[in-house]
């Protein structure tokens, strides 16, 4: 078998790799937390630094140049192209006060969704970073859930709760956030409402209810926020 050295990757390899949704590398790039690029060719771009004068921006230029291969985008551009699939890039990622601007005679550049890719060595930080917490990447971006806690989200699980099942999420994240992670089952169960002292017939039309709450096998349950 070939194998090709990459220099990087499609959303689709990234995803498969961190065992995570392409919606939840796009909560990584939103934040700030995932470098996401692009590839552009022939492109003419000026780089710089901008200055701040009475409150308005002056790009001071100190280098043009045509620039085909991967370049980085920022934050809210990659925001865009993954909340409605597409941006018009006039920007690329500058570190600080510097900036790369895409020039005449090269049109703003179109980016969509599929033409987005993560770098090795962006891949490689993210992993390192999780690694050292003790984490997958899938467990490092946390617990999600909608205001109700009828929508929550694990790493790659994704589950839509009955209003029981939901009261139940928000008390054992409630105690996630205290010094006792740990929830009686049974009265966990009561305060939620429900008509059945066993989690298994609670949560008995999700299947994978599991991987979102952990039993420690003597009747307490807990969120699993963090690896084993």
């Amino acid at each position: 078998m070939v194998r090709i050295d990459k220099h990087y990757f499609d959303l689709d390899e990234v995803s498969a790799r961190w065992g995570m949704r392409i919606r939840d590398l796009g909560y990584l790039a939103e934040n700030g937390d995932l470098l996401v690029s692009t590839r552009v060719e022939c492109a003419r771009l000026e780089h710089g630094t901008i200055e701040i004068e009475r409150g308005q921006e002056f790009r001071i230029p100190y280098e043009q140049e045509w620039f085909s291969g991967v370049i980085d985008l920022r934050r809210r551009d990659a925001f865009r192209i993954f909340r409605y699939g597409i941006a018009e890039v006039h920007y690329f990622h500058a570190e600080g006060d510097s900036y790369t601007a895409v020039i005449e005679p090269t049109p703003p550049v179109e980016v969509h969704l599929d033409h987005l890719v993560v770098r090795r060595d962006e891949r490689d930080r993210i992993e390192a970073v999780h690694a050292s917490a003790g984490q997958t990447v899938a467990e490092g971006i946390g617990f999600q859930h909608a205001s109700d806690y009828r929508h929550v989200c694990l790493g790659t699980t994704e589950m839509v709760l009955g209003p029981v099942q939901a009261e139940v999420v928000r008390l054992l994240h409630q105690a996630a956030l205290s010094d006792n992670p740990w929830c009686d089952g049974k009265m966990l169960l009561s305060k939620a409402g429900a008509t059945s002292l066993r989690m298994s017939d609670v949560f008995k039309s999700q299947k994978q209810w599991r991987h979102v709450i952990r039993s420690d096998g003597r009747g307490r349950y807990q969120l699993r926020l963090k690896p084993e």
